[in-house]
C-alpha cells in the first residue's frame, strides 16, 4: 500500500521538529569544516588580495598550465597556501604587504 500525498505531508510535519535541529547542526558543522579548510587554501579573490594578481590572470594561467599550483574542490578553485607561498618564493613575487 502506497502512502497518499496527504499522509506523506502529515508524516513530514510530524518529523520536522526532530529533523530541524539535526539539519541545523549539520549545516553549522559543514560551515565550520569549510572555515577550517579555508585556512589552508585561498580562493582566487583571496589570492588577489594577498598578491595583487587579478583572478582573471590566475584563470588564464590555469588554462595555460602556468602560475601557482591549485586544486579543484567540486566547482571551486582553491590555492593551497603552502603551495602559493612556495610559488611566490620561487618566482620572486611578493605579497601586497611585503
Amino acid at each position: 500500500m502506497e502512502a497518499t500525498p496527504e499522509q506523506i505531508q502529515v508524516a513530514a510535519q510530524a518529523l520536522m521538529p526532530v529533523l530541524k535541529p539535526v539539519l541545523e547542526e549539520s549545516f553549522r558543522r559543514a560551515g565550520e569544516i569549510e572555515a577550517l579548510k579555508r585556512k589552508f587554501a585561498l580562493t582566487p579573490n583571496e589570492v588577489f588580495v594577498l598578491t595583487g594578481i587579478p583572478s582573471g590572470t590566475l584563470k588564464n594561467w590555469r588554462s595555460g598550465g602556468k602560475g601557482p599550483e591549485y586544486s579543484k574542490e567540486g566547482s571551486k578553485i582553491v590555492y593551497p597556501v603552502k603551495n602559493l607561498l612556495s610559488w611566490l618564493d620561487r618566482t620572486g613575487r611578493r605579497t601586497v604587504d611585503a
